[in-house]
């Protein structure tokens, strides 16, 4: 399965790109799936993929609607096959318990999931758990999962992850060009991921991972959801996802500081750590490039991409996330 390629084939300027899910295809699925009584919200405002909430009958489902493809018209098949195998390792992941084919957008229903997303205010008091998490989906190696996602399509092949970030780098500073020396950031990026190229201490990343796909009761967690956009990369790449959306919701600094500080010690190089930070506020920044309201946001998370990059020590770096949180 092309875990890697999805993930390159949504951002890319030149793939045709998903129909929105309309109302009346979400009306139509949750007629189709026997939900039609059911009351609906959205997990995340920004998600492409595109998540619902289900509640009926005092339980929550989840409804997903994949993002089909030219591509990929077998869209959602690659996270049937990896949910299977992260409920094997004891995950508290949800069944699929219906998955539907359908020309516009394939979709699934989820089994209950107990609890309720990670807010603003509970991060702090959740740190030591999320950590727990994130190492518990880094310590999933490629060859348990070497079935499900080939380790041909993972960031072993450069020239194809040259690409991803050359197109990352179009969506997250067009329309910047004279606030941002777009080659000399490529330059740098590229500088800072020639670590990796030497490294293979490859593990599973779930690749949009934040507070808003966790669910918790009681403090402990419940449910992990959405992993379209699974595959097998660097260690760093779901704490940096995280940290991301910490700073999205506008969580304080003194929330992210622990985990700048977990990345700097899990990768043993603070390089590593700038690498994974800046690309991931930038695929941020290039998701926010789709929403012109959005557009204060793209700038602000380019600025810290290079921010980041420039930082020479780990307290630099935290002291990144404090200025920002300044104004």
């Amino acid at each position: 399965m092309r875990g890697f390629f999805l993930i390159t084939t949504m951002l890319s300027k030149k793939t045709q790109r998903t129909s929105p899910v309309t109302e009346g295809m979400l009306e139509s699925a949750l007629k189709e799936t026997g939900l039609s009584t059911a009351t609906t919200s959205r997990v995340d405002e920004y998600d492409q993929n595109e998540v619902y909430k289900v509640h009926l009958e005092g339980n929550t489902y989840f409804l997903k609607f994949f993002s089909n493809s030219l591509a990929d018209p077998d869209a959602g098949v690659n996270e049937i096959e990896t949910i299977k195998l992260l409920r094997s390792y004891g995950l508290p992941v949800p069944e699929i318990v219906q998955f539907h084919k359908s020309v516009l957008r394939n979709y699934a229903v989820y089994s209950a999931v107990r609890g309720s997303p990670l807010v603003q205010q509970e991060v702090k008091s959740h740190t030591l758990q999320c950590m727990d998490l994130l190492e518990n989906l880094s310590g999933i190696t490629s060859e348990r999962f070497g079935y499900v996602h080939s380790k041909s399509d993972t960031f072993r092949e450069y020239d194809l992850y040259d690409d991803y970030l050359n197109d990352v780098l179009y969506l997250a500073l067009k329309r910047l060009d004279t606030e941002y020396d777009t080659l000399s950031m490529r330059k740098k990026l590229s500088e800072l991921f020639d670590v990796e190229r030497k490294r293979k201490d490859f593990s599973f990343c779930h690749n949009d991972l934040n507070p808003r796909h966790t669910f918790w009761e009681n403090g402990s967690l419940t449910g992990l959801i959405d992993f379209e956009g699974s595959f097998f990369g660097g260690r760093l790449v779901d704490v940096a996802s995280w940290v991301v959306a910490l700073r999205e919701t506008g969580n304080s600094p003194a929330d992210v500081s622990p985990y700048i500080g977990y990345m700097v010690k899990k990768s043993n190089d603070l390089n590593t750590t700038k690498f994974y930070l800046a690309r991931r506020f930038l695929i941020s920044a290039s998701w926010h490039n789709k929403r012109l309201e959005r557009d204060i946001v793209r700038r602000e998370f380019v600025h810290l991409s290079k921010r980041i990059i420039c930082a020479p020590t780990e307290e630099s770096l935290d002291q990144v996330f404090a200025d920002s949180s300044d104004g």
